[in-house]
Formats: structure tokens, sequence, C-alpha cells
């Protein structure tokens, strides 16, 4: 970009300290009609004349942004975070120009993205300050006011408790809370190694459900049926039986059998949760099912056909599916993968509906990718709230 590389030579002047070659060169961009970035304009109008700017607003920031600032010394406002780029989020994570807020959402949407990774999201929520009444408090803190902040407290909250009820009751409220935000994934992601400390046994019956969902999402599916074994067998109230109940999906995925028990009591308990999900939701599960090879008898499909045929979905790009299906099938396996990749894109799972992801699958298993289209499987299960 050749803009780029003039505003990168102004740069570069000003920390040479040659301030007139500097506002001479920033002069000839505005003549040539270069107003499309004005932060970078104020960083470097203020940095020639030794002044310090105010920076409004920065919705796209840019490696150059920051090195301006920081030359300047120029605090940057908080809808830096509206940046779709991880890389960036990774920097602003550990960027003294934005407050610790700021710092704090930005590790989050980094690790959210992939850029970092949980366990240093982990650190930086135990690296956070609070009081004595604040930690006292987390919970009711928290579930008035989700905040990243909240988010640290409740987590430092969770980790000092020592005995295991104690400590799965917070994780368990912590799951809740970024499943309502939708940030679910990020959240199991951060608590992994508190999971990991805690053993199945009959004063955790409670908690075996949400460990089993946890340990599917983490890839630990040995782990996963020890939990889910424990709430089969040492659940006793209610609510801990209906959240057993809807674990089938999941354990039948794991284990590549549709055919053993718990259907029933799966569909019952899906159409306490929500009647009028209830359909959609089997019929995502049966075509995942059959994405992997298992066959579902014609009566479970015949009792969906029921209510409105439509659903909104985004449909897929139909020459990325067509290229898929061909690289697919001649068996190249990296294509495959790239295709399946750029057809997923970066939102969420269910957002291309139970066709195209009963496709993806098939797909990778046709490319000999069995473990990874199960694993694929089993997370978008997750994301379609089964």
């Amino acid at each position: 970009d050749p803009l780029y590389r003039d505003r990168l030579a102004i740069f570069c002047k000003i920390l040479a300290s040659d301030m007139d070659a500097a506002g001479f060169g920033t002069n000839l961009l505005r003549e040539g009609g270069d107003l499309d970035d004005p932060t970078f304009f104020s960083l470097a109008d203020a940095l020639t004349a030794g002044t310090r700017p105010k920076v409004k607003s920065l919705t796209d920031p840019a490696p150059l942004h920051l090195a301006m600032a920081a030359a300047a010394e120029a605090k940057l406002p908080s809808d830096v975070l509206e940046t779709r780029s991880p890389l960036m989020l990774r920097a602003l994570a550990d960027s003294p120009l934005v407050s610790d807020s700021v710092q704090l959402a930005a590790a989050e949407r980094a690790a959210a993205a992939g850029a970092i990774g949980p366990a240093s999201l982990a650190e930086r929520y135990a690296a956070m300050e609070f009081s004595n009444k604040e930690m006292d408090n987390a919970l009711s803190i928290a579930e008035g006011d989700y905040s990243p902040r909240n988010r640290a407290l409740l987590y430092q909250a969770a980790t000092l408790h020592k005995l295991p009820v104690a400590r799965g009751a917070a994780i368990q409220k912590a799951w809740a809370l970024a499943a309502a935000d939708g940030i679910y994934q990020l959240s199991v992601g951060v608590y992994q190694p508190e999971l990991g400390a805690l053993q199945p046994g009959t004063e955790l019956a409670w908690f075996a459900p949400a460990a089993a969902r946890a340990l599917y999402l983490l890839n630990q599916p040995e782990r996963a049926l020890a939990w889910a074994a424990t709430a089969q067998r040492f659940a006793r109230e209610p609510e801990d039986k209906h959240a057993t109940a809807l674990l089938w999906p999941l354990i039948a995925l794991s284990e590549g059998s549709a055919t053993g028990l718990g259907h029933g009591r799966w569909l019952s308990a899906m159409a306490e949760v929500n009647a009028a999900e209830a359909g959609m939701k089997a019929g995502f599960a049966y075509s995942l099912f059959e994405a992997m090879g298992e066959r579902i008898p014609d009566d479970r499909w015949e009792a969906l056909l029921q209510g409105d045929a439509r659903a909104d979905m985004l449909a897929p790009d139909p020459a990325y599916m067509r290229a898929f299906r061909k690289a697919a099938s001649a068996g190249r396996r990296g294509e495959t993968v790239l295709l399946a990749i750029l057809i997923l894109g970066g939102g969420s799972l269910t957002e291309g509906g139970p066709a195209l992801l009963s496709e993806i699958v098939i797909g990778l298993r046709m490319v000999g990718l069995e473990n990874e289209a199960r694993r694929l499987a089993i997370e978008a299960a997750l994301a379609g709230g089964l």
C-alpha cells in the first residue's frame, strides 16, 4: 500500500526528530487527498508540534497507530475494541495505551479468537485486584453486571474455594452466566484446570452434567463419560435428572451409537425446556448422527414433520460448496480442510444449519478425518444448544 508506506516514512522522520520533513510529508498527503485516516493526521500533527493528542475514536486500529500513540504518550479510546483483528486485540491486551478494563476486554476477545490461550486469560483474571467486600459478594456482583472485570472477580472467587462442592458450585454458576452471554466455550477453557482438579463422585453428582458437557467441549470424552456415568447413577433431584437426560446426544455422538437408551428421556427433557424448539433440535441431532454414519429410524424423522418447514439459516457460497465436494470426493485432505474452514468461517457453527454441517462432517470423514469429524459434530451439537 503506497499510502501506508508514505505514512510510515513520515513516522520514521518523526522518530529521527526531523520534524520539518515530517510536517512537509504530512501536508503533501493532505493535499493529495489522503484524508481517510484522521487518526494518523491527528497523531502526526501532535508529534511534530510536540503536543499530546486526544484520540476520540479509533475503531480500526493498525500497528502504526499504536506505535505513534505510544510515541505521543496518547491514550486510546475504548472503541478500539471494535477491531476484528485477533493480532490487534492481542496487542491491545498488553498495551498501556488503553485502560485496564479495555486491556481485559481485549484479552477476552483475543482468547475467543485464538490469539491467546485460555490459560493466558486466566492469568490476567488472577492479576486483577479486588477489595475484600467485592470478593465476598462476587456472585451477586457478577450477576448484576457481567463485565470482563466481574468475570475476573468471579474467577478469583471460584479458585479460592478449597472444598470441591463449593468450587463446583462456583464453576457451574460461572458457566451458566457465560452461556447466557454467548461465551460458554471461552469460560470452559478458562476453568479447565479447576475442572481437572475435581473428581466425579456422589457429593458432586449435581455438578456432573455440567462437568460432562464441558469435558466433551474440551475433547476429553473418557473423562466426560465418567462424569456422565456419575450423573446417571447418583442424580436424585429432578433438575439434576433433567440435566442428565440432556446429555444423551453428546454421549451418543462420542460413542458412535444413536440406538442406546436415553433417546426418549432426552426428547422429553428438551420439550420441557422449550417445546417450540425441541423438534428443530432433534432434527439437528439426527443430522449429525447420520453424518457420522449412524442411521436414524424413519419413524423418528417422520415425527418431526409438523409445523413450519422453514428455518432461518445462512446459505453457504455455492462455488465453495462445489469445490468442497470435489476435493472430498477426490480425497484431497488439505484442500478439503481448508475449504471447510473457509465455508464455516469465524461465526457460530450453527449459522449454516444442519444440512451444511452434515455435509462438512461427511466430507471430513471421506478424507479419513474420522476423529476430527466426530469432534466437529460434538462441538456443533454444543453450539446448537443440545
